[in-house]
């Protein structure tokens, strides 16, 4: 007689982590409606996290005051998928304060299905990865220019502005235009007279939102004439501080001069983007 063992296979389902109701409601009282700054300031519409609540999709990136933070519109858990909805914002300086300005733009970040943290504690770690309400946390991450400007002052709370208010309405005149000093005497020194200065190229996303301001820097002309140090004195922000220095520092000018020698000679410098 032959015994025959039949061997049944089971399969085993086990559900992942489910965040509880309550935290999701703590979770949402706590997000939803707030202005964030983003971890990560990219072009793209969409930011995706993994199972370590790190992105997993880098695209582009812009500059921190266009596409650095986000309104949180609504923040749901669906089918074990964390969602933070909202729109864009940028930001913007007047005097010392800065300003936020909310756009019209969706904004969306992922925590793709499966990932989804089984506590409150846990989930608001992961979305610490993802923004943040400190801008403080970001400026290490920033690009060296502004790492300088907030390592010299710091900045006044953020408040908030929509598009519709004056900070957000185009000025009359045309283009971006380029204001330098002519030639001058202060102090027995001769100022320097600018020879090439072109404009620079208006950032296209506020050009589309008709934003327009003067960013101020710092600068030194050195005695060959190029610019050099460049620093932002007052910027502007929605995107328009970058192209302003990247520009400057592509000016010449002819040198200072101090008894009859060529001299390194500092100036503050505006950059004004106007639209036609």
């Amino acid at each position: 007689m032959k015994l025959r063992l039949a061997l049944t296979a089971f399969l085993i389902f086990i559900a992942p982590p489910v965040l509880s109701q309550d935290a999701a409601q703590s979770l949402k009282a706590r997000y939803e409606g707030k202005t964030l700054f983003l971890r990560y300031s990219l072009e793209q519409s969409t930011q995706k996290f993994d199972q370590q609540c790190q992105l997993t999709e880098h695209g582009a990136d812009g500059p921190w005051t266009f596409y650095g933070g986000i309104l949180v519109k609504k923040l749901s858990v669906k089918s074990g998928e964390l969602l933070l909805e909202g729109v864009r914002v940028g930001y913007r300086f007047g005097g010392d304060k800065p300003i936020s300005v909310t756009s019209k733009q969706k904004m969306k970040l992922e925590l793709a299905a499966g990932n989804t943290p089984d506590s409150l504690d846990q989930a608001a770690a992961c979305l610490g990865r993802m923004v943040t309400a400190n801008q403080e946390d970001l400026w290490d991450s920033y690009p060296p220019m502004w790492r300088v400007y907030f390592a010299r002052q710091k900045p006044a709370p953020i408040t908030t502005r929509s598009t519709n208010d004056e900070a957000a309405q185009p000025m009359a005149n045309s283009r971006p235009q380029a204001l330098s000093p002519g030639h001058m005497t202060v102090n027995r020194t001769i100022q320097p007279r600018a020879l090439y200065t072109p404009e620079p190229q208006y950032f296209e996303p506020a050009r589309k939102m008709r934003i327009s301001g003067t960013v101020v820097l710092n600068v030194a002309i050195t005695e060959s004439g190029t610019v050099e140090n460049v620093r932002l004195a007052q910027p502007f922000g929605m995107g328009l501080d970058e192209p302003a220095v990247d520009t400057v520092k592509t000016w010449r000018f002819e040198p200072g001069q101090r008894d009859g020698k060529a001299v390194s000679v500092p100036l503050k410098v505006e950059v004004i983007f106007n639209l036609y």
